[in-house]
């Protein structure tokens, strides 16, 4: 009898490590990104001229920014002409206040007054879906909701060819076009980034 359960008990060990990693890394590797302004007139994460001054901060799923506006005039920011360019290519983006239903309309500038700051941030409209989510019964459901994706994959999903890609972008450089109207001129200004780690961790069970 003994025998029987010890049997038992190996064998349902055995079955688990067998299943719980397969279980686990249906995800595959997660992936954690550092980043840095680069570029002149850079201190740490900021940019500073006669005009503005603005530091950067980087949340998964935006490019977050804080404005200040050094002139003796209120500094217009061209919203529809903003555009964030991830792989080579621009991508229209919108920003804090819009809709996710009216991402895709026309975008009213924002105006930063003289000696004053300005918060905002930057998401590319094609990250952002609606879910419908599903009802099975009381207990397995999701409601329906809005979705935004990580700027930068959170998961390999066990794809060699993924996970060389992410691991790859260590040293990446992209970039902010973000026009501006100062004393009644527009200047495009472009901010560069820079991928300066890509971290991975253990396979999830759930995307990162």
């Amino acid at each position: 009898m003994k025998k029987i359960l010890l049997l038992s008990v190996l064998t349902a060990i055995t079955l688990v490590s067998c299943v719980a990693p397969s279980m686990l890394s249906r995800y595959g590797y997660a992936y954690e990104y550092k980043h840095r302004l680069i570029g002149d007139k850079t201190i740490g994460d900021t940019y500073k001229d006669e005009n503005i001054e603005i530091s950067f901060a980087f949340p998964k799923t935006e490019l977050d920014f804080d404005l200040k506006n050094l002139t003796q005039n209120p500094i217009k920011i061209i919203w529809d002409e903003v555009s964030f360019v991830q792989y080579g290519e621009g991508k229209r983006i919108f920003h804090k206040g819009v809709k996710y239903t009216e991402r895709s309309n026309p975008q009213v500038p924002s105006i930063v007054p003289v000696g004053t700051s300005y918060s905002d941030l930057i998401t590319p409209i094609d990250n952002v879906s609606y879910d419908e989510g599903y009802y099975v019964n009381a207990f397995a459901n999701q409601p329906a909701r809005w979705v935004t994706s990580d700027l930068w994959f959170p998961n390999d999903f066990n794809k060699p060819e993924t996970q060389s890609h992410l691991i790859g972008l260590k040293g990446w450089k992209y970039k902010l076009l973000l026009p501006m109207e100062i004393n009644g001129v527009k200047k495009n200004y472009t901010f560069e980034f820079e991928i300066t780690d890509v971290k991975q961790s253990e396979p999830t069970s759930k995307p990162f």
